[in-house]
């Protein structure tokens, strides 16, 4: 699965139209107990036709907080062309506390990425990493696929070379549309994301947005909520999550808000089967 300052922009004297695609908070759950949330914001400028996406991630489990907080924009017109971004951490465990900064950009074939390391003690790298032929950024992956809506169905198998922000290295991706399923109005697909040694499991809707995540060995669940005060009431606000949106964004507009609760992502999500629970199905006899 990132913190940017927008600094003094939004005291100039104008404004820019951006239309909003998907806005929304997800809580994040372990063991059943909330722990933190995301939200994200994915907007297309209207004049440049630059898609930029947004998201902030709280984690408090007692005793050790983290936020990270991202900001990707893309080469006008597209979903998979990195022009840049900007990755924030910050974690605080002991009374102490370490601040680290991301920053890319785009030159032709190239990502130029710089590392700073603002607290305890100040540093910084510089590194340049070939952006692969077809690489896509890993937050937009999904959205990238769900494009070609022939692809974006049950079945579907594909690989990719994705960025991770938090690396700054692009990795191999195998992605597996395992199940779709009507929701109200909308279908939901279960996706799983292999990377290396390790799988991830995501639901998304069919335009490719956000929907839910678990990790069923760790009892980790992470699903969008009706309203933004469902995921703020345990975990207010920081003055970081308003620097990076400039705002406390309002976060309806997707499917489980816009349905006003009718659809609860968490009990969808949990009508899918599990990998354990499929690969531990009786085998068909073939008869």
């Amino acid at each position: 699965m990132r913190l940017i300052i927008l600094g003094m922009i939004f005291a100039l004297p104008f404004t820019v139209s951006a239309a909003v695609l998907f806005e929304g908070y997800m809580k994040i759950d372990l063991h059943g107990k909330q722990i933190g949330y995301v939200v994200q914001r994915d907007e297309v400028n209207d004049a440049t036709k630059v898609r930029t996406v947004t998201y902030f991630v709280l984690k408090d489990t007692g005793g050790v907080k983290t936020e990270e907080g991202v900001k990707v924009t893309f080469k006008p017109g597209s979903v998979s062309a990195v022009a840049g971004y900007e990755y924030d951490q910050s974690y605080a465990a002991d009374g102490k506390t370490s601040v680290d900064r991301t920053t890319a950009k785009a030159e032709g074939d190239k990502l130029k990425i710089d590392s700073y390391g603002l607290k305890p003690v100040a540093d910084h790298e510089s590194n340049t990493i070939d952006i692969p032929p077809g690489g896509v950024d890993s937050t937009m992956l999904t959205q990238f696929i769900a494009e070609d809506a022939a692809k974006y169905v049950k079945g579907f198998k594909g690989s990719f070379k994705a960025l991770e922000e938090e690396d700054g290295q692009f990795e191999d991706l195998d992605v597996t549309i395992e199940d779709v399923k009507p929701v109200g109005d909308v279908k939901v697909a279960q996706i799983y994301i292999d990377a290396q040694a390790e799988r991830s499991e995501g639901f998304t809707t069919m335009d490719g947005q956000p929907f839910a995540n678990r990790d069923d060995s760790r009892d980790l669940e992470v699903y969008l909520v009706n309203r933004r005060e469902e995921a703020l009431k345990e975990f207010p606000a920081p003055a970081s999550l308003k620097k990076l949106f400039g705002e406390v964004p309002r976060g309806l507009k997707n499917v489980v808000a816009e349905s006003d609760g009718k659809i609860n992502a968490k009990d969808v999500m949990r009508s899918f089967m599990t990998d354990a629970q499929r690969k531990n199905q009786p085998k068909k006899s073939g008869k």
